[in-house]
């Protein structure tokens, strides 16, 4: 059965349309000046369309290597960044998820972890901290400042805690571990 188009639906449809191209526009129009011609974009002629299309640019970036070497610290930084916090997400949440008698430091855990998330020491001790462990300056003081996001890690251990008891006694009875 077909639902009939009411005004209300146009008009919510017509609302969303706008928001979207409000939001895309800026990124489309850094794209057409980035191609068009350098005279046109200063002159305020580019709007919607490319004006002179040029090229030059992406080539010159495509010939220095400094970009390749730049994207592929991007690329290690997610990909490293990425599989340190999945596992130290897992291996911290899992543990606390636990009922009290299993884990019992869990309570007081979870009470560092939520102070630490409310009180930040700042950017100030941040640094000293960095430079003290000798990690100034290298790509592993871009990745273990973040290595534990705190809300990831609570929602972490709600998601542990909704896997029902039976689940886990049915994979216990047949043979899995923790």
């Amino acid at each position: 059965m077909k639902k009939k188009m009411t005004v209300s639906h146009i008009i919510i449809v017509v609302v969303l349309i706008l928001m979207a191209l409000i939001c895309l526009y800026p990124m489309w129009y850094t794209l057409i000046c980035s191609v068009s011609d350098r005279a046109y974009v200063e002159g305020g002629r580019v709007w919607l369309v490319p004006k002179g299309l040029n090229l030059a640019s992406y080539r010159r970036i495509l010939k220095d290597d400094t970009f390749f070497a730049s994207f592929f610290v991007s690329v290690k930084r997610v990909t490293v960044g990425c599989t340190l916090n999945l596992l130290l997400l897992v291996l911290t949440a899992y543990p606390l998820c636990l009922p009290q008698r299993r884990f019992p430091a869990g309570k007081y855990l979870k009470w560092f972890f939520m102070a630490n998330m409310l009180f930040s020491g700042g950017m100030i001790p941040a640094y000293v901290l960095m430079r003290q462990y000798g990690l100034f300056d290298s790509f592993w003081s871009m990745i273990l400042p973040g290595a534990v996001p705190l809300w990831n890690m609570i929602l972490m251990i709600n998601f542990f805690r909704n896997v029902t008891y039976e689940l886990n006694e049915s994979a216990t009875i047949d043979g899995a571990n923790p």
